[in-house]
């Protein structure tokens, strides 16, 4: 969801900052000329030792090179300190030491530098999209009767959900199942999905959250020349988030957009979460049996039952 948003912002930062060393730099030239001189011939020992490497072999060369290049580099500091300079400002480093500027810290990880991005990215467009948060959640509307066929009350379950889906939230990792939120309408899938997705997207990870009636339209617009909307991130996404799913008019190519999604972010580790106001019954005759064994199979299933909280 912010993901796109924050690398452009992260980008456009990483830019200003070079344009600032940049500038700094270029006055030190006018200024210190020795201390430019000096820096060409920081760069120029390793350059030569590793030519001279080739041929003399280079144990013994790259040590007088590491020996000589803290001598100079002392120098230049001492110099460019004493005229009131950052000591490395004639070196091109990056913005962010930790990430060396790639925005990922580690495999899968997300560097602070984008998270920073990706949080202010996140804020605005969670705000237009929907409420809800993990603090919000009040069990206490939820009946506390014990419904018939189900053995424990509706508060009971969403008690249970809910400290499910805060606990896979809260250890979002590419090891995390995909979920299957299934149930009747008004019984909180929604609510608990935007739950999620907040939690998930404020630890720095790329959240899309879209009804199954938009990102089918969305695909069948690309299919069919009617413009040219963004359908990666519907198989990029760290999280993708499918609400309502059943409600779209469930044609041939429908079907095929969905399960290639499904099947292609099972197969990379993406993880999905779908929700769904169908029965088993209505989900096996809507879709075809690979869709529905994947549901059934590769996704940790959750059940919401009980009173429609919108007609209480």
């Amino acid at each position: 969801m912010s993901l796109k948003k924050a690398k452009l912002a992260l980008t456009a930062e990483q830019e200003e900052y070079r344009g600032r060393r940049a500038a700094a730099a270029n006055v030190i030239r006018a200024k210190l000329p020795r201390a430019q001189r000096l820096a060409d011939e920081i760069r120029g020992v390793f350059m030569s030792a590793m030519e001279a490497s080739f041929t003399s072999g280079g144990e013994d060369v790259f040590r007088k090179a590491s020996v000589r290049s803290a001598e100079l580099q002392l120098e230049l500091a001492g110099l460019l300190t004493g005229q009131g300079f950052e000591p490395d400002a004639l070196y091109d480093l990056p913005m962010c030491r930790e990430c060396a500027d790639t925005g990922r810290s580690g495999p899968g990880d997300i560097c602070g530098c984008l998270k920073k991005h990706m949080k202010n990215a996140r804020e605005t467009e969670f705000a237009s999209l929907i409420e809800g948060s993990f603090g919000d959640f009040k069990l206490s509307i939820f009946s506390p009767d014990v419904e018939p066929g189900w053995g424990l009350s509706q508060r009971e379950n969403m008690e249970a959900n809910l400290a499910y889906c805060r606990g896979w939230a809260n250890k979002f990792s590419p090891r995390s199942p995909d979920l299957f939120l299934n149930g009747g309408t008004g019984q909180g899938k929604t609510f608990m999905c935007a739950c999620v997705a907040r939690k998930v997207s404020e630890m720095g990870f790329s959240v899309k959250y879209v009804t199954a009636v938009s990102m089918f339209r969305e695909f069948e617009d690309r299919h069919f020349d009617r413009g040219t909307p963004d359908v990666d991130i519907y198989y990029n996404s760290d999280l993708l988030i499918i609400d309502d799913l059943g409600t779209e008019m469930t044609t041939a190519f429908v079907q095929s957009a969905l399960y290639d999604v499904i099947n292609t972010r099972l197969t990379s580790g993406k993880k999905t979460i779908v929700n769904a106001n169908l029965t088993a019954n209505e989900l096996n005759a809507r879709y075809m049996p690979q869709i529905c064994s994947r549901l059934s199979g590769g996704f940790k299933q959750l059940h919401f039952f009980g009173p429609d909280l919108r007609l209480r």
